[in-house]
């Protein structure tokens, strides 16, 4: 019985292995971008609380003002968009979807741009049988997903080899 866990979980390792999966690491990071400033239009927001808890954990030291880094992170246009479909008869299922969209640009100190702006987004839909009835705890459930799926889309961003370019010649890359 302890042979085949052993092998079970070799084939499960090796499987995760070939499909290229590691876990996140500081080392994917650029080391220019391990002391930032995240420029953010609501810093309280659930979400820039959870990118900053993100970078922290790399670690990235984050600073408090842009003239205290080598370069900003600068996160724009964020937009939590949800459908409310109107319900014509309760025989249908009903769609709703939800989508977060950003920008996301690395600056230099002077206030240059030096990657991006790139344009992220992330979305989900839900259908609903006319037997189920929906709750404001379906949406408040799908944007943390949202949320966690953009915030990794950021990560792979700032992990990028075009990120690493541009800090590399700094200049623009788009």
């Amino acid at each position: 019985m302890i042979r085949i866990r052993h092998i079970f979980l070799t084939i499960i390792f090796l499987s995760l292995t070939a499909c290229a999966f590691h876990p996140r690491s500081a080392a994917d990071i650029p080391l220019p971008l391990r002391h930032v400033y995240l420029d953010t239009k609501n810093p309280y927001s659930a979400f820039t609380t959870e990118l900053k808890a993100m970078l922290t954990a790399l670690p990235i030291t984050l600073v408090k003002t842009r003239f205290d880094a080598p370069y900003t992170i600068r996160i724009s246009n964020y937009h939590f968009l949800q459908t409310n479909p109107s319900i014509t008869t309760t025989s249908l299922a009903v769609t709703f979807t939800y989508s977060i969209t950003l920008q996301i640009s690395i600056l230099n100190q002077a206030g240059k741009t030096i990657y991006g702006p790139k344009s992220l987004g992330v979305s989900r839909t839900r259908v609903q049988n006319s037997s189920q009835v929906y709750t404001p705890a379906t949406a408040t459930l799908t944007k943390q997903e949202l949320r966690q799926d953009i915030i990794s889309k950021i990560y792979y961003v700032l992990a990028s080899e075009d990120t690493k370019r541009a800090l590399d010649n700094k200049h623009h890359v788009p």
